[in-house]
C-alpha cells in the first residue's frame, strides 16, 4: 500500500489531502463504519494527522493518558519516521472521541516505552464529536520527531512506514480494520511488517 504525504501549510486545507481509507477487515466484523486517515507534511514544522469516523455516539469511557482507549471506539495511526535506520521502532497514536491518547514507542508489541517515560510531552489531540461523525487532529512537531528518531530533515521522495486503524474492543460490535491489510489469524495492529509506504510528495 502507498500513500502520498502532501506538503501543506497550517492551518491545513484538508480537502486537498488524500484519504487513506480503513477498509481491510480481515478478522470478519459486521460493523464497518466509514473511516479514513489523512497525513500531511508541514515543511520545517512537522507533520499533521487527521482521523475521521462516521458513527454516532462513539463509546468513550477512558479519560486518562495511556488508558486502554482501544477498548473504546478508537482510531489509531502507527508510524516509523526513520525506517531507513537500523533498529528503529514506531509510534502508536491511539485516541478516542474524548481526545484521550495512548502513545508508546518501540519495535514491536512487547517492547514498548510510554512517551512520557522518555521524558517527552505527548502531542495534543484535538477531538470533535459532530452529528454524524467524530474526528481528531494531532500536530506532530519536528522537535518531537527528532527526540524520538534522531531525525529532523525530510524531503520529497522520503518514505515513512505506517498504518491507519479503527477498532473497538468493548463496543456493541467489536471491530478491527486497517488501511494496509494485515495477514494474521487474530487481531493484531502491532505488525510493522505490514506497514504501508507513506511517501512525501
Amino acid at each position: 500500500m502507498k500513500y502520498i504525504v502532501k506538503k501543506a501549510n497550517t492551518p491545513v486545507e484538508w480537502s486537498n489531502i488524500p484519504k487513506a481509507c480503513v477498509e481491510s477487515y480481515v478478522w470478519g466484523c459486521e460493523y464497518r463504519p466509514e473511516v479514513y486517515g489523512q497525513f500531511c507534511f508541514n515543511e520545517g514544522k512537522g507533520f499533521t494527522l487527521k482521523m475521521t469516523c462516521f458513527e454516532k455516539n462513539p463509546r468513550a469511557v477512558y479519560e486518562n493518558h495511556n488508558d486502554m482507549v482501544c477498548r473504546d471506539s478508537c482510531m489509531e495511526f502507527f508510524v516509523n519516521f526513520a525506517p531507513e535506520k537500523e533498529n528503529t521502532g514506531y509510534l502508536n497514536f491511539e485516541a478516542n472521541s474524548k481526545g484521550t491518547l495512548l502513545l508508546y514507542y518501540g519495535p514491536d508489541r512487547n517492547s514498548r516505552t510510554p512517551i512520557v517515560d522518555m521524558g517527552l510531552t505527548p502531542p495534543k489531540v484535538n477531538a470533535k464529536v459532530l452529528e454524524d461523525h467524530w474526528e481528531y487532529t494531532i500536530e506532530i512537531p519536528m522537535d518531537f520527531i527528532k527526540s524520538v528518531f534522531g531525525k529532523d530533515t525530510f524531503k520529497s521522495g522520503d518514505v515513512l512506514k505506517g498504518n491507519f486503524y479503527k477498532c473497538g474492543d468493548d463496543t456493541a460490535s467489536p471491530h478491527y480494520g486497517s488501511w494496509s491489510p494485515i495477514t494474521n489469524p487474530t487481531p493484531d495492529f502491532h505488525r510493522p511488517e505490514f506497514f504501508g509506504d507513506l511517501i512525501i510528495e
